[in-house]
């Protein structure tokens, strides 16, 4: 038994695949076409960060895929979302078309280990809201996300705070994230497309083990849906639309290389024909590594808006040119003074795009339209990126491995270059920002 919802979402592989391989696909929603890889990039509110709706429609028509978080909206523990009781969907709420933009939502990001978040409980988890933190309720978060459905929702998850947890919290962990899935499997019958966070944490036999319970789980005999009974035959997996992995919930506990077996052994045991999804990869190196290693159609993109945020500038291209030089890093940080007289222009999707010198101007006084520039320059950057890689899987597998070994020698991401970013960004909020009159 397979759970129909309207309009359905429907995912169509067009390569032959192992579990874990690069693979092209679409996935479609009504009159939305998504040919993935893909990315969905992460809003505030429904916002992508530093541009309104309108910059966005005029200047990145690209962009039809787009994440919220449910804790973003809610402004009192005690009152839920103001968009539960909207007289119009969740589409118009936000600004947004429903035929041409795909919504997926979840509870929160995936918070980082070592988190001073409280703990989980059996029935809620910790959310940082517009003020302060909350313990969102699993039947309030059924409630709130359900009142006005995205067309994707991923369930909520336990996931462990410390980034090394015992074996009797991942197995905590594991029992509550299936209560979980079941509870809002089971009311989001017919109303929204439900994907599951994948959990384990850094234990590998517990990582597969989870996965594999997916696919064997019934939906609970003892409870029924809105429309009747279910069935004891009736299985977990047979309701869910897709899966989610977590990636920002293990970096303070293993670093990239180390993470890219986990997920391999999460994918491993899930079909084929399911969308997998991985939410908050770090830039183009890490996504063309998920693309060849895990076989990932969707990313959650929240690192393009952190890095335009802090002035940085991306400047690369895919496959890199054969006359690139090597181990180039992957942008410019803009607030560097070697920008101060360099009068070459960014590659925005505008008429009239900035050069670097008047970017640095604007970041070195403090102006909000430095990030408006950056962050269609690198939203623009991205999404064409992701277009070459699916033109170069297009051509076959040997020549999109020799496209990523190529981009590999041609570009690094130093960790200074983030870490400069941000302490200029710093030290310039620190002398111009609000208050200051300098």
């Amino acid at each position: 038994m397979t759970i129909e919802v309207e309009p359905r979402l429907i995912f169509e592989l067009k390569t032959d695949n192992k579990q874990t391989s690069p693979r092209i696909a679409s996935l479609k929603l009504s009159s939305i076409s998504l040919e993935c890889p893909h990315l969905s990039v992460s809003t505030h509110l429904g916002s992508v960060p530093h541009l309104t709706h309108d910059l966005v429609q005029r200047h990145l028509p690209q962009l039809t895929a787009f994440h919220l978080h449910l804790q973003d909206f809610y402004t009192a523990s005690d009152r839920p979302p103001p968009f539960t009781h909207a007289p119009c969907d969740l589409h118009r709420y936000i600004g947004l078309s429903t035929g041409s933009h795909l919504l997926s939502m979840g509870a929160r990001p995936p918070p980082p280990a070592q988190t001073s978040l409280r703990p989980n409980t059996d029935y809620s988890i910790t959310i940082q809201p517009q003020f302060g933190t909350m313990q969102l309720h699993i039947d309030d978060f059924i409630h709130s996300s359900l009142a006005r459905p995205p067309d994707l929702l991923f369930a909520m998850a336990d996931h462990p705070y410390h980034p090394n947890p015992g074996t009797n919290r991942l197995v905590k962990s594991l029992d509550r994230s299936f209560r979980w899935l079941s509870n809002l499997t089971r009311s989001a019958e017919g109303k929204t497309h439900v994907f599951a966070e994948l959990v384990g944490s850094t234990n590998p036999i517990l990582v597969e083990a989870f996965s594999r319970e997916l696919q064997m789980r019934p939906l609970d005999p003892d409870q029924s849906t809105p429309t009747g009974p279910t069935t004891p035959l009736s299985k977990l997996a047979d309701h869910l639309a897709g899966y989610v992995y977590p990636l920002s919930a293990l970096r303070a506990s293993l670093p990239f290389d180390s993470i890219l077996p986990l997920i391999c052994l999460a994918f491993t045991p899930l079909p084929l024909h399911k969308p997998r999804i991985i939410h908050g990869p770090r830039g183009p190196l890490e996504i063309l590594h998920l693309i060849r290693s895990t076989g990932v159609d969707l990313f959650i993109d929240e690192w393009t808006s952190e890095i335009s945020s802090v002035g940085i500038a991306l400047a690369f291209e895919f496959p890199p040119s054969p006359h690139s030089p090597s181990n180039a890093p992957i942008g410019w940080n803009l607030y560097d003074e070697r920008f101060a007289q360099d009068f070459d222009k960014l590659t925005l999707p505008a008429s009239a795009p900035p050069t670097k010198a008047y970017i640095h101007h604007l970041l070195h006084t403090h102006e909000m339209s430095a990030h408006v520039y950056l962050s269609l320059h690198n939203h623009a950057a991205m999404s064409n990126f992701l277009g070459s890689v699916r033109e170069t899987l297009k051509a076959g597998p040997e020549a999109f491995e020799e496209a990523v070994e190529n981009f590999e020698k041609a570009y690094s991401v130093p960790d200074s270059l983030e870490c400069a970013a941000r302490e200029a960004w710093r030290v310039v909020k620190t002398a111009r920002g609000k208050g200051r009159q300098k």
